[in-house]
């Protein structure tokens, strides 16, 4: 298996709801169904919202999500899944990545943890979530 493929699969089994996962890990199976993937992130990919935690407005912010992924342990590199696929399957600084992809206005992950800590975003700012499956949240 591909090793950021990783992310993916971990990220649809635990921050996906159960009846889509069958079908988006489906899609990850070869390069056309990923795209279909890619683009299914700007609209309602059915997050399990029993690991979300929902920005208040004041926290949408691009230093405040760098905080508190950093508060849930993430480290400073990071795997990016993304809609423009320029900024797709990319290894980066979390710092980085959050600054090119909050200015930005389609879906995308930033897989922090595969399976235990990740960041979210469709294509509307207001949709941006933290999602944490991980036994303490410090």
């Amino acid at each position: 298996m591909d090793p950021d493929n990783i992310h993916e699969v971990a990220f649809i089994r635990t921050f996906i709801s159960k009846n889509k996962q069958k079908r988006l890990l489906a899609l990850l199976q070869n390069k056309k169904g990923r795209k279909k993937l890619r683009l299914l992130l700007a609209h309602n990919v059915d997050i399990n919202t029993k690991f979300a935690y929902f920005s208040k407005e004041e926290e949408n912010n691009e230093e405040a999500i760098y905080k508190l992924l950093k508060k849930f342990g993430s480290p400073d590199i990071c795997y990016t899944i993304c809609e423009n696929s320029k900024l797709d399957s990319l290894k980066m600084n979390l710092k980085e990545i959050l600054h090119e992809l909050l200015a930005q206005d389609f879906g995308y992950i930033i897989s922090c943890i595969p399976g235990k800590l990740a960041y979210y975003q469709g294509e509307s700012p207001l949709n941006r979530v933290v999602l944490n499956n991980q036994s303490s949240n410090v």
